[in-house]
């Protein structure tokens, strides 16, 4: 008995829903007010569409910038990279080249005590530091150093010039 009465009242619900949709769909002010909710539905739809496409539009302008900050930063990063690399070379091309000096150095210096002996060499040696302090001195800006090393060497060229002198007159 429970069971039929439940049965009918299901059915009446489901020709009651029926028949109310049979009558909204032919009241055609029913028709209208459906129109009018759909489209108000699908207005605020667009208008949150529109704002979610302005809000990726400035996430994109935001991406560029970012993009284009960081092109910079690896451009300014490579040219520091190439700069360095240039002066890697620069000192590599100045280190070899002292190393070519002293090697050049070392091995004249060899030459010079073969060909006229220690002593001479000495002698050598003693007159080219003599220079480098002259010409230290020079550059520090004392005259008086550049006066006493010209007069020294005006004597020195004369003492050669009269021993040339002597040996063309002796060998005559």
């Amino acid at each position: 008995v429970d069971a039929d009465v439940v049965e009918n009242q299901a059915a009446t619900v489901i020709q009651a829903a029926w028949r109310g949709f049979v009558v909204r769909a032919a009241d055609p002010k029913v028709a209208a007010v459906r129109r009018e909710i759909r489209t108000r539905r699908m207005e605020d739809h667009i208008v949150h569409l529109y704002g979610v496409i302005h809000c990726i539009e400035e996430q994109k302008q935001i991406d560029r910038k970012t993009i284009r900050m960081q092109e910079n930063a690896i451009q300014s990063l490579l040219s520091r990279v190439e700069l360095l690399e240039v002066r890697a070379i620069q000192y590599e091309d100045k280190s070899r080249h002292d190393a070519a000096i002293i090697l050049q150095k070392h091995f004249r210096a060899f030459k010079a005590r073969q060909k006229y002996g220690l002593a001479m060499a000495r002698k050598i040696q003693r007159n080219v530091s003599f220079a480098h302090r002259q010409k230290a001195s020079i550059m520090n800006g004392n005259m008086d150093v550049l006066r006493r090393t010209v007069v020294k060497l005006m004597d020195q060229m004369n003492v050669e010039g009269s021993n040339l002198k002597r040996s063309s007159s002796s060998s005559s």
